[in-house]
């Protein structure tokens, strides 16, 4: 009986294995494990890069903040002051070209240990408030700025955290999805339905339209889920919605182990682990652009790591620490003297860098107030060398022809070449067009030397051209003399 009841239990353990109820579920991303994709994210971010901000990733700032963003949430080391300087420059110059473009950076701002409020002098949060939201992205966008800051709601406020939740009520499609318009097709996007979820996090536990707006945007969601734990669209998997969804369940409280399609499938973390590459740092599957996939991965990332430390949510940014002074009083002075010393425009990211330090510096105010002065006039001086370097590559642009150069040009050229050597050799490099100018110099030159050539030997060129003609004529009577022959 004993030896029938064994042979009954083996079979039956077989056939649960066959089955698959009691495969072991993968070992959750715990600890070192985060850590390393996090530093392996980091790193293929920096592109080869000493730093995640360098010469090369400040050109772009729409792709640098949310690597800044994600990377400082992420606890990575970075040089977030140079990437707050440079922000200052743009906001103070460009304004921002789209709502989208300041909510971006007020975030990334405030991760890095910024004030969102008074950067460029400008208060993005103030801005923020009175803007005009109409899609879901700046709807979203907005409720994760304002809904990560500690803040009270200005009197004249046009948006507030209430009304961007009506307004995602609103957005909302009938399957619980959001997406964005581009002419008059909307397009669902499924990363961008999981980020509603992660605005919507810090009002959730209260229930209401809040949580509604969050409970079927995360049914549409888990309808995408696939047995190996992957989000699955009509264009296949989505890496960056399997990345958003871990944020969004990381912010509302819920382990994003436990997302499956059902209790014998994969989980969520599961395939998002499985999408991440440990020789590059790379993640993401089926992607057009696999840095943003990967930046994206990285916030996934940071949000697990918070949420085992206990520290929040991705965007819960109430308890970020403020940059502190980095430089005494006496380095500043200093680096004060170098930048007087060079006012172009390679220092302009440093005087910006150097102005965010002395706001933080404790000093006696008179000696704050004569740096501040100084910095400001090395500033003067700089926006005036871009000004001239302006100038001068609008006018190579609008009065040089780089294929049609003659000697009539050589005034012109000669004028530019003139504006261009009274630059510094620091400046020169950030004349743009500086290469159709110099072709231009160099064509000039040819020129004259062809034509100086031509007037020391006027009659060795008769004799040529006479020669020349003679040849021609000859190959034209005896090419005529043969087609007469073919023809006649």
């Amino acid at each position: 009986m004993k030896k029938a009841m064994k042979t009954l239990t083996a079979l039956a353990l077989c056939l649960c294995l066959l089955c698959g109820v009691l495969a072991a579920p993968a070992q959750a991303l715990r600890g070192d494990e985060i850590q390393q994709m996090i530093d392996g994210a980091v790193n293929y971010g920096k592109d080869g890069q000493a730093d995640l901000v360098n010469s090369e990733s400040l050109t772009d700032l729409t792709a640098l903040d949310w690597w800044v963003f994600a990377a400082a949430r992420a606890g990575a080391q970075a040089d977030y002051r140079t990437y707050l300087a440079a922000v200052s420059i743009y906001l103070e110059e460009n304004g921002g070209q789209y709502i989208t473009d300041l909510e971006r950076m007020f975030l990334a701002v405030k991760a890095a240990g910024g004030d969102p409020t008074a950067i460029g002098g400008r208060n993005l949060l103030k801005e923020l408030e009175q803007a005009q939201m109409a899609s879901a992205s700046e709807v979203i966008f907005g409720l994760l700025c304002l809904g990560g800051v500690d803040y009270t709601p200005s009197a004249d406020a046009k948006n507030t955290p209430d009304s961007l939740i009506t307004a995602l009520s609103t957005l909302q499609a009938s399957d619980g999805s959001f997406g964005y318009t581009y002419g008059d097709v909307t397009y669902v996007d499924a990363g961008l339905t999981a980020q509603a979820v992660t605005a919507l996090a810090p009002y959730y536990a209260a229930g209401g339209t809040a949580k509604t707006v969050a409970d079927k945007a995360l049914g549409y969601l888990k309808n995408l889920q696939q047995a190996d734990g992957s989000l699955t669209t009509e264009y296949g998997i989505d890496s960056t919605a399997m990345a958003e969804t871990v944020v969004a369940l990381c912010a509302i409280g819920q382990d994003p182990d436990e997302f499956k399609k059902d209790t014998s499938s994969a989980s969520l973390t599961d395939a998002v682990a499985a999408l991440y590459d440990s020789a590059t740092g790379a993640y993401g599957q089926n992607v057009v652009d696999v840095r943003m996939s990967t930046r994206t991965g990285l916030m996934a990332f940071a949000a697990l790591k918070l949420s085992e430390e206990g520290n929040g949510s991705l965007y819960d940014l109430k308890n970020v620490s403020p940059l502190q002074a980095d430089m005494t009083l006496e380095e500043l002075s200093a680096a004060v003297a170098q930048v007087e010393a060079a006012p172009n425009l390679d220092n302009k990211v440093t005087v910006s860098s150097l102005l965010l330090e002395l706001s933080l510096v404790k000093a006696d105010d008179a000696v704050k107030a004569d740096l501040l002065a100084r910095l400001n006039a090395v500033k003067a001086d700089i926006l005036a060398v871009e000004e001239t370097v302006k100038s001068l590559d609008e006018d190579i642009w609008n009065l040089i022809d780089p294929m049609n150069v003659t000697l009539a040009d050589k005034d012109t050229v000669t004028a530019l070449l003139a504006r261009y050597q009274a630059l510094s050799d620091a400046d020169k490099s950030h004349v743009q067009n500086r290469q159709d100018l110099l072709d231009a110099a160099a064509k000039i030159a040819e020129l004259e030397q062809g034509a100086n050539k031509k007037d020391e030997a006027p009659a060795t060129g008769s004799r040529n051209g006479a020669a020349l003609y003679g040849v021609l004529l000859l190959a034209g009577l005896c090419g005529a003399a043969a087609l007469r022959k073919k023809v006649f």
